[in-house]
């Protein structure tokens, strides 16, 4: 649930972001990210933490990276994005270390889908990963040019060699694509999908030139998109025995098979060496993320060919970046303090919450309750004439078209690990109260819209 003012004019989800970075100390914050410097947030937890973070990418030259302790607070932080207006792409870590590299393994596609990302023309707007994922290293880039080939519309293509090329490197050759690392060829046509990339590629010549390039659709088979060129990156699979160096245990080729050789050891560079210039961190929960690195490292029964916590957070530090907590900050960089107030008080029946509601909310606020699906818009309105209205003529009630499923709401930024409470706060639809001067309006059911988390005074000096 979020309170805000009257006339901040915020009517959805996506409106809070800009409506969050005209919060005292904000302007202070961004001058500091801009400087190239760090600084501080507290009081963010929950989706709060997810609103600052979008709201700093609307302010960010170029990517923001948000750095979590937990790999199961990924797809929350996603989902909570989402309903602010921003679509995150993760970097993912793997929950076992590989015995070896595999083209097929999609744990290293999407991470070097990320790497690619970073290195584009367009790099995304917010990556989100863990420590985890960034004490696991990466082919550096010169090891993923050597082991790319380029292909461009108009130049010619030697079938045999990218075929040879492709088998040498671990691709299966089918019948019909259906995964990464598989390719096939039909005549003049020829359909790869590499493990970088999400969508397959189609390649079609008209003798030994290439005709065209274009992304696919691998279930639909219709195209997503054409290109001029594409660069199809693969890392070798191969054994490789570890030396230990420094600040990281980094992998040196070796001809010899051990039975305990890791697939590490062929990869000897930080995710951070490729974020893009100008690009933001976000850490989220600083004293955590330090935790929970460690935590990581003392479970692993050999962890050369990791980095360090120290060595990975020094990287993070030399980009711009921002420290959030939901205490209360002891930092010499510039703090901004963020009004979050728990919404414990509405934890009991829904009836009984909306009266708490009732009795807090100011005569000029606004109460915006997302909710995740039409039912329980519905129900929620039908409580609201109940509740406020009393069946009162003059109540109005104004329902938006949204998806019907079963009734699984939540509010829009809050977090409660209790399911009991958790249910007991689903609220849904969209209503307006007769409160004099105030309003409470309830959104239209949004996608994948997780369940509450905290309570934001996003009015200057205003009230929850």
């Amino acid at each position: 649930m979020v309170v805000v003012a009257e006339n901040s004019v915020v009517v959805q989800l996506t409106d809070l972001p800009s409506r969050l970075l005209a919060q005292p100390g904000m302007d202070d914050v961004l001058a500091r990210l801009r400087e190239g410097h760090d600084a501080t947030i507290d009081g963010a937890w929950g989706s709060s933490a997810t609103l600052a973070a979008v709201a700093f990418s609307q302010q960010a030259p170029n990517s923001i990276l948000v750095v979590l302790a937990h790999e199961k607070d990924v797809d929350e932080f996603a989902a909570d994005a989402a309903a602010f207006g921003v679509e995150t792409q993760s970097f993912p870590a793997w929950s076992a270390l590989p015995r070896e590299l595999s083209i097929i393994d999609p744990i290293l596609g999407n991470r070097l889908r990320i790497l690619r990302a970073f290195e584009s023309d367009a790099p995304p707007k917010i990556v989100v990963t863990t420590i985890q994922a960034l004490l696991q290293p990466v082919p550096s880039r010169a090891a993923r040019s050597v082991a790319s080939q380029t292909l461009t519309v108009g130049t010619e293509l030697d079938l045999q060699e990218l075929t040879k090329w492709l088998v040498e490197h671990g691709f299966e050759r089918v019948t019909a694509i259906e995964l990464p690392g598989e390719f096939s060829i039909h005549g003049g046509i020829v359909d790869v999908f590499s493990p970088d990339t999400s969508d397959p590629f189609r390649i079609e010549l008209f003798g030994d030139e290439i005709e065209s390039i274009r992304l696919f659709n691998v279930e639909s088979q219709r195209k997503v998109k054409d290109l001029s060129e594409i660069v199809v990156s693969i890392v070798t699979p191969m054994s490789t025995d570890v030396v230990e160096t420094g600040e990281i245990s980094i992998g040196v080729q070796s001809t010899k098979k051990s039975a305990d050789s890791s697939a590490l050891s062929n990869l000897n560079a930080s995710a951070l060496d490729s974020l893009p210039h100008g690009a933001w961190v976000v850490l989220l929960d600083l004293a955590e993320i330090v935790n929970e690195g460690k935590r990581y490292l003392d479970r692993m029964a050999d962890p050369r060919g990791l980095f360090t916590v120290s060595s990975t957070l020094e990287r993070c530090t030399r980009q711009p970046y921002v420290s959030m907590a939901p205490l209360l900050a002891e930092s010499g960089s510039p703090t901004c303090h963020l009004k979050i107030e728990s919404i414990e008080r509405f934890g009991g029946p829904k009836g009984e919450a909306l009266q708490e509601l009732a009795r807090v909310v100011q005569q000029d606020e606004t109460v915006l309750i997302a909710c995740h699906n039409e039912a329980a818009r519905m129900r929620l309105s039908e409580l609201m004439s109940e509740v406020f209205l009393g069946g009162d003529d003059n109540a109005t009630t104004e329902n938006r078209d949204g998806p019907s499923s079963p009734d699984n709401s939540g509010n829009a930024t809050s977090k409660t690990t209790d399911p009991k409470k958790r249910r007991s706060k689903q609220s849904p639809p969209e209503a307006k109260t007769a409160t004099p001067a105030a309003s409470v309006k309830i959104l239209p059911p949004l996608p994948a819209l997780p369940a509450s988390r905290a309570v934001m005074d996003a009015a200057a000096g205003g009230g929850s």
